[in-house]
C-alpha cells in the first residue's frame, strides 16, 4: 500500500498528461482545427479551393481537378467546418449538365445546377424550370475548362431547360 500511495501523485500526473494528449489529438485536431471553410478542404486534392459563402453556416467549395471539378457542401458545426456532401462533374469534350441536391447540417438542402462547357463558342448559360423560375449562372474559367453553376435554396420543380448563348446573344445550345 505504501508503494501505491508513494507514486499516486505521479500516476495521476501521468494519466492527466495521457488524457490531455488524447483529447488534443482526437478532438482539437479532428474538429476545431477547421476554423474556416477553406480549412475543411485543405487535405483534398486539386487546385486551391474557391469557397462561396451561402450564409454564416453554409458554404460551397469548388476544387478544379485535371479531369473536372469537385464540389463540396461545407457546414459550420460546433467544433469547426466539415464536409457534409460532395459531387464530381467531369469536363470532357461535350457539354454536361447535372442537377444535384446538397445536404448541409441539420438536413438543410440547396439545389445545384452544374454545366461543364468545352465549347468556346458558348459564352454563357441560362436555365429555367417548369414554373418559369429563371437562373443565371456564375462561371469558373480555367484554360479549356469551364464550370457554370448556380444554386437555389428553394427546390427546383420539374424539368430544367438549359440554353447556351454566344457573346452576341445567339442561342447555340438548348436542352
Amino acid at each position: 500500500m505504501k508503494f501505491i500511495s508513494q507514486y499516486s501523485n505521479q500516476i495521476q500526473v501521468l494519466l492527466f498528461t495521457i488524457l490531455s494528449a488524447v483529447f488534443i489529438i482526437i478532438v482539437l485536431e479532428g474538429y476545431i482545427i477547421n476554423p474556416t471553410p477553406s480549412d475543411a478542404l485543405k487535405d483534398e486534392a486539386g487546385a486551391p479551393p474557391l469557397v462561396l459563402n451561402i450564409d454564416k453556416n453554409k458554404s460551397l467549395g469548388i476544387i478544379e481537378l485535371a479531369d473536372g471539378f469537385h464540389l463540396y457542401a461545407l457546414s459550420d458545426r460546433f467544433w469547426g467546418w466539415t464536409i457534409t456532401d460532395e459531387v464530381f462533374i467531369s469536363n470532357v469534350d461535350t457539354i454536361i449538365t447535372k442537377n444535384e441536391t446538397f445536404t448541409f447540417k441539420n438536413n438543410n438542402q440547396i439545389d445545384l445546377i452544374l454545366i461543364t462547357n468545352p465549347q468556346k463558342e458558348i459564352d454563357y448559360f441560362k436555365a429555367h424550370d417548369e414554373s418559369n423560375n429563371f437562373f443565371n449562372f456564375n462561371v469558373i474559367k480555367k484554360g479549356k475548362k469551364e464550370l457554370h453553376y448556380v444554386y437555389s435554396e428553394t427546390p427546383l420543380t420539374g424539368n430544367i431547360t438549359y440554353e447556351g448563348f454566344s457573346n452576341e446573344n445567339l442561342l447555340l445550345y438548348k436542352k
